[in-house]
């Protein structure tokens, strides 16, 4: 979903988001660095989603695999102005990495992957929705889309109901979006910091007011 970037209400709900700490680095964020360096996969999904920080209603099912699901969406129908506090927030910023992961919407479901997200205009998000059967031209946001930049390069969103299999490749200002093994997405983000540690931003899963299920989700920085 795109948002309009200077409205003073959306700067105020991000102020509130700044100040509840959502863009900071976390305290405990140096000790996990050597972590955050590791080579393997790191499972980001838990029976306490201890990875991650919403007020939003998102569900844990304890079956493996361990499942999450937004059961009660805040957001009915579009908003302008939808509360990103019910999104669920990675507590870990990254920079460069490779995330995996499984969604399944319902018919006509929408939701979002944000990465990168630091401020109010400096965030990125890929889009996640039921694409399934669209025989018109693709856009930014048809399902792995990158939001206002780029449309898929093809249809591979399965139908609804079905488990998706998406795979977001970050590196510097490359990104490549694989959804149910086609590539769909290749490009170039802009204006992209040298700096791997001022790149670095939280991931969210959005609540955009349709269910959503998230499993199997791992990331490997790079």
């Amino acid at each position: 979903m795109s948002l309009p970037v200077c409205s003073p209400v959306r700067i105020g709900l991000f102020a509130c988001l700044l100040a509840a700490g959502f863009f900071s680095k976390p305290q405990h964020a140096a000790a996990d660095d050597a972590t955050a360096r590791s080579d393997s996969p790191q499972a980001l999904l838990d029976a306490n989603l201890s990875h991650w920080q919403t007020t939003g209603a998102w569900q844990v099912s304890a079956d493996a695999p361990i499942t999450v699901q937004l059961t009660k969406p805040k957001n009915r129908g579009f908003q302008l102005f939808p509360d990103y506090k019910a999104f669920l927030w990675s507590k870990e910023a990254y920079a460069d990495f490779d995330l995996s992961f499984e969604f399944k919407l319902p018919k006509d479901g929408r939701s979002g992957l944000f990465f990168r997200s630091r401020s109010l205009n400096n965030y990125h998000e890929i889009q996640l929705a039921d694409s399934h059967g669209n025989a018109n031209r693709l856009r930014d946001t048809d399902c792995g889309g990158l939001v206002d930049v780029k449309a898929p390069l093809s249809q591979a969103c399965r139908p609804p109901g079905n488990w998706n299999h998406m795979r977001l490749r970050v590196l510097g200002s490359q990104v490549s979006v694989t959804l149910n093994d086609t590539l769909v997405l290749e490009t170039q983000l802009k204006d992209v910091a040298s700096d791997a540690e001022k790149r670095k931003g939280r991931i969210a899963i959005q609540d955009q007011g349709h269910l959503i299920e998230i499993r199997r989700m791992e990331i490997t920085p790079l």
